[in-house]
């Protein structure tokens, strides 16, 4: 399976987001997006904040974190602009596995390298101003039950933290759900429509 980090403007709750606004988080975007000669600041202030000291700076044009082997490392790569995919408003970072598969990324490595990334960005832009996730962009017909496993693992948390008036559900009773009876299950809380 293949994964990318994904920020986008978090929406305000009434009225629209101001243009200034507009206008700062389309700066950033096209620094994340503009190679590393841009996005190297990022890179960096990101790393410190991860403070993992075998994980590099990616030397690469795109700009990002991880080792400069294809083969051998993984990477974390700024989605460039104009590349095949670019039809979003979203910060992409995508998550490249070394060719060989000797070093690859997980879920939980993406999800522990998210909030000091989204705290770099929110530096820049304000508090609370992005959402994140980790998404999957690619899976064969071999990592079907992985990624049944991995939304499973994305909506368990989720639920575990809802205040639910009768008892919170345990995680043994949720490890026997599926990820659309878990998803069925949140959008049934009260706080979902809220």
């Amino acid at each position: 399976m293949e994964y990318q980090i994904r920020f986008s403007l978090a929406q305000p709750v009434h009225g629209a987001i101001p243009e200034a606004f507009l206008q700062k988080y389309a700066s950033l975007k096209q620094m994340c997006e503009g190679g590393s000669s841009k996005n190297d600041w990022i890179s960096r202030a990101w790393l410190q904040k991860i403070g993992v000291p075998s994980l590099p700076l990616l030397n690469r044009l795109e700009g990002g974190i991880g080792g400069d082997s294809n083969i051998t490392d993984r990477q974390i790569r700024f989605e460039a602009a104009g590349s095949n995919w670019y039809t979003h408003d979203d910060i992409v970072l995508n998550a490249c596995h070394a060719s060989d598969r000797s070093s690859t990324w997980s879920v939980e490595d993406l999800l522990s390298l998210v909030v000091p990334l989204q705290d770099v960005l929110e530096e820049y832009l304000g508090d609370n101003a992005l959402m994140s996730h980790v998404a999957v962009s690619y899976v064969n017909q071999q990592d079907q039950a992985r990624l049944e496993a991995f939304r499973v693992s994305m909506w368990k948390p989720l639920l575990l933290e809802l205040d639910w008036t009768e008892g919170p559900p345990t995680a043994e009773h949720l490890d026997n759900l599926t990820s659309a009876e878990l998803k069925t299950m949140y959008e049934g809380h009260p706080s979902y429509h809220i």
